[in-house]
């Protein structure tokens, strides 16, 4: 973890040094979590293949409808960031695919 500085020195964690996923349980903790640590440190996540695929498609889906999840944000948190994390899959798993 990341440390900052408050004012008077003291040093206390914060969640930015890691990297999470889209698994959080809600709108309102996943937006929390993108506020605290930026889109940058949050891949798109399932838990696939203990759910169905059905099931992904549908929280995908409910993602993109989200005006701050999409676009861009969305992009990066699908695939951008995870190529970020594992460069040497980047040529394996061609966008879209």
């Amino acid at each position: 973890m990341v440390e900052k500085s408050l004012q008077g020195g003291v040093r206390i964690p914060t969640l930015r040094g890691e990297n999470y996923d889209t698994v959080v349980g809600s709108e309102k903790a996943l937006r929390f979590l993108l506020d605290e640590v930026g889109a940058d440190r949050v891949v798109l996540g399932s838990d696939w293949p203990f759910v169905e695929n059905s099931f992904v498609l549908e929280q995908q889906d409910n993602l993109l409808r989200m005006p701050h999840f999409s676009g861009e944000r969305f992009a990066a948190m699908e695939r951008g960031n995870a190529i970020g994390m594992f460069r040497r899959f980047a040529r394996a798993v061609p966008a879209g695919g």
